[in-house]
This record gives structure tokens, C-alpha cells and sequence, in this order.
């Protein structure tokens, strides 16, 4: 309600807005569900991937979020099942390992979502966006470290949206970790997608992320490493990122 209430009240955004209208909505939406905290660590990935998976991709993403949880890493999701959850899941026992009782768990949603399923109970933090586009800008937004696993055509677009992000030439050097990741028996998933983005993007497109198969600890390493990168930058920490065309 905090979210629906303040986007009516305070957020005006028409349809046919330019994208710097609509960043300047998505940030002021954030910072008011406070969702954009400064003063923590640079620690937050953001998991993309399937809804519906099954129990071995399930209990992959669990170990992943295991990992991550150990190295202290916080966990945003959609806030619903499969990928969704089970990251969140897996770092809830890291974090509990390591006797941190400040973990993060953050779910962004949007109104036709968030009436069809709610969000899983893992969350402790909830984030209500006007709609899907401005969900997936959020999630870039609030995001450290993106970590995607298979999943389905929207999977695929939140790729693209976020490899033609770091195209933009103002990205340029940008350090914005990316990781592709699954267990065994999901290298054809990536190498479908990386081919594509190879075909239609081109090898500065496929330089912007790594594929990481069946290594959950080597997934967390690097989150963590890309991390302190975007720490030290100078740059991250002015907020840079243009979306310029990419939310109409």
C-alpha cells in the first residue's frame, strides 16, 4: 500500500514519457520504499531467471544464494517461486552460518503480479513498481550484481535489457558485474543466448558478461569480486547508468 499510494499521490509519469522522466520516477519511488541505502555495503545481487524449474536448477540457485550468504552478499529477487526463491532461500543459511542477523532480502514487484501470486515468505523487504517496465529498471537500479540463471522469454529480455544498457557508449567501462549461471545440463540454454547476442550485438556485447556452469562457489567469488570493483569506481558511486530509449 505504501508504494501504490505514494506512485498516485506523488508519481506522475505519463504515458508518453522520456526516459530521463521515468528514471527520475523509479529512483524517487525507491528512495521513498527506502530500497536505495548508501550507507550499507556495496553487497546486493540481483537473481533473474525461471519461474517454473525444476528441482535440480531449484536446489542449484539454492547453493548459489548459499555461497553468496557466506560471503555476506544480500539477495533482491521478483520475490516469487523457483529463481525467485531459492537464492534467497540458500543465503538465508549463509547468512544464519556467519551469525548475520541483517540479511537482506528484497523483492520488487508490480500490481498484476503481486495480485496473482504473493510475494514468498523469505522476503523482507517488499518494493511495489506502477508496472513491469519500471520493475525491471529498478532492479537495475538497486542492483550490485546481476546473476541470471535459465528461464524463459522473460528471462531472455532481461538480458538484452541489461547487455543494451552497458552498450550504451555514457557505460562504457562501466564495472557492472554480469554472471550467467546454471548446473550441469544448462550450458546449451547460455550457449544459445550467447550466440545470439554474438550474432546480433556483436563480441563487445559477449565481453560484458561471464557464463559460469555447475561452480556455485565460483559464482559467488566472482559477485564478490565484481563488487569491490564497482566499490573502487568512482564512477558507480555517482550512479551513471543511462537508460536512454530502453523504458517506453
Amino acid at each position: 500500500m505504501r508504494d501504490i499510494i505514494y506512485v498516485s499521490n506523488e508519481i506522475h509519469v505519463p504515458e508518453e514519457s522520456d526516459s530521463e522522466l521515468i528514471t527520475s520516477a523509479v529512483s524517487q519511488i525507491l528512495r521513498n520504499a527506502k530500497a536505495l541505502r548508501t550507507k550499507r555495503s556495496t553487497n546486493l545481487v540481483v537473481c533473474w531467471g525461471g519461474h517454473s524449474i525444476g528441482h535440480e536448477e531449484y536446489d542449484y540457485t539454492k547453493e548459489v544464494g548459499y555461497q553468496m550468504g557466506l560471503r555476506g552478499l544480500d539477495i533482491c529477487t521478483g520475490c516469487g517461486a523457483g529463481v525467485m526463491k531459492g537464492p534467497m532461500k540458500g543465503a538465508t543459511i549463509g547468512h544464519a552460518k556467519k551469525r548475520n542477523s541483517d540479511g537482506r532480502y528484497l523483492g520488487i514487484s508490480e500490481p498484476g503480479i503481486i495480485a496473482a501470486e504473493p510475494p514468498n515468505p523469505i522476503i523482507n523487504e517488499l518494493v511495489i513498481m506502477p508496472d513491469i517496465e519500471k520493475r525491471l529498471e529498478a532492479f537495475v537500479r538497486v542492483a550490485h550484481t546481476i546473476v541470471v540463471c535459465p528461464g524463459g522469454a522473460g528471462t531472455a529480455e532481461e538480458i538484452l535489457y541489461i547487455v543494451g544498457i552497458l552498450l550504451h557508449p555514457k557505460n562504457k567501462n562501466l564495472p557492472f558485474p554480469l554472471i550467467f549461471t546454471g548446473p550441469a545440463g544448462t550450458e546449451e540454454y547460455f550457449e544459445r543466448i550467447d550466440q545470439f547476442i554474438g550474432a546480433a550485438l556483436g563480441p563487445e556485447a559477449q565481453a560484458l558478461y561471464k557464463i559460469i556452469i555447475d561452480d556455485p562457489e565460483a559464482v559467488a567469488k566472482e559477485s564478490l569480486s565484481g563488487m569491490r570493483r564497482v566499490e573502487n569506481s568512482e564512477k558507480r558511486a555517482m550512479m551513471p547508468i543511462i537508460l536512454t530509449g530502453f523504458c517506453t
